[in-house]
Order: structure tokens, then sequence, then C-alpha cells
């Protein structure tokens, strides 16, 4: 009898060609290693730009410009303070006051024995009974009388109760500035050491500043006893002294 093939093993896996290749799975990519900044050579930064240099130039300006204006306004604004403080009236203490006006007499006669006042218009000559000298007269601006006090030399004299007088040298012109510069005083001026023009700065107890202009005395043959005397007067020039306060 003929053999039959015999069947291969049951649910037997069928062989594998051996032509046919074997299925592979692609490879992860690498990553790349980190940049790192070679040293050496650089490129330049970029400049700035030509329009931003003069922004910052104008800025500048503009800010100087105002910084002097505000210093223009701050000086003009101390000025006008000080122009202020010095028209400040003059009886404010400590500030300065205005010269007065001078008011001129001529020709006034003075017995011996009496005094003329400063604040009077015009001057007339005054004296008081119970008063035994011209120099202890009351407000006795200018007088003229005996020496209170010894000397040798006996002839009269003239003075102010303040006890300063100053005879100007030939060289002083007489004036309110040169009363206020020269400070000779003398208690009193003896007429023999006057001439005719001589002049003299007065300064009163009540602030006034007197210029006398001597211009003789009378003769021997005059029934009294006088002197002529030109004044010129600044009332109020200067403060009052302490015998007056």
């Amino acid at each position: 009898t003929a053999r039959l093939p015999h069947p291969g093993p049951a649910g037997g896996t069928p062989a594998q060609s051996p032509g046919a290749p074997g299925y592979r799975h692609p490879a992860p990519p690498q990553p790349y290693p980190p940049y790192i900044q070679p040293y050496g050579w650089q490129p330049p930064k970029p400049k700035r730009s030509v329009g931003r240099k003069i922004a910052i130039g104008a800025a500048v300006g503009i800010a100087l410009l105002w910084g002097a204006g505000c210093v223009s306004v701050l000086s003009r604004l101390g000025d006008s303070t000080d122009d202020s403080s010095s028209r400040t009236p003059a009886g404010a203490s400590g500030q300065h006051r205005p010269d007065p006006k001078p008011v001129s007499f001529k020709g006034i006669n003075i017995p011996r024995g009496y005094w003329v006042r400063f604040a009077d218009s015009p001057p007339k000559p005054t004296d008081e009974q119970n008063t035994s000298n011209a120099s202890f007269g009351k407000n006795a601006d200018f007088y003229y009388d005996d020496d209170p006090d010894y000397s040798e030399d006996q002839t009269p004299v003239v003075g102010t109760a303040g006890d300063k007088v100053v005879l100007l040298n030939n060289a002083e012109h007489g004036s309110l500035a040169t009363c206020r510069r020269v400070t000779r005083y003398a208690e009193n001026i003896h007429l023999s050491q006057l001439s005719k023009g001589s002049q003299i700065c007065v300064h009163t107890v009540s602030g006034h500043i007197g210029l006398v202009t001597y211009r003789g005395a009378a003769g021997r043959s005059s029934p009294s006893d006088y002197i002529t005397v030109d004044l010129t007067v600044w009332r109020n020039a200067e403060p009052a002294s302490d015998d007056e306060q």
C-alpha cells in the first residue's frame, strides 16, 4: 500500500523565510552641546545715536538757564528788600535818618549873660534871673558870658550847655559834614581866640547841630556888651544826649 505524507505538527509556527530582514526602531535624536561664548575679540557695542546726544545737551542747557534765572530772581528780591529797608522811616531803631535841612539866621546880637535856643525861629536872646551864669541856663544852646571856671584868660567865653563846641581852623569849611567829623570838643571858647569870620560847631543836648559864624563884638564906646553872630542850624541832626533824655 502507498504511504501518505506525514502531516506536520498541529498549530506550529511556520518557518520564516531566511531572506526577510528584521524591523528596527529609529534611534532618538542626540542633544546639541550648549553654546559657549569664546574668549578674545568681541564685536563693538552699537554707538548711541546722535539724536540722543543732542537731546541730553539740550536738557543740560535748559537746566543751566533755569538755574541762572532763579539766581537772578533771588538777587532782585534781595535788592528790593534792601531798598525797602533803606526807605524805612527814621523812627525805627538803628535806621539811618536823612539829613535835616539847614535853617540860617543872620545878625543875631547876644548880650553878655544871655543865650539863644536853636529850636526858636528866629532865635532870641534869653536869660534867667536865678541863673548865676548863662552856661547853666535852661536850653542854653549858645551863650555868651564870663568863664564859669577860673582861667588866666579874663575875656568872656562862648559855649553851649552841652559843653561840646569846636573852633574850626582856616582849612575847614563849616558844614554839617564837617561838624559831624571834627571832634576837638571844648567846653567853651574865649573871645580872645575869635576873629571876624571864625566858625564854631555847636552840639546841643537836644540833638541840634549849629554852625556859628562870629561877626564881632561891641566896641568899647558901646553902652552894652554883646557879640554878633550868624547862625545855621540843623535841627535833630543827631540823637539827644543823656542829659536831655
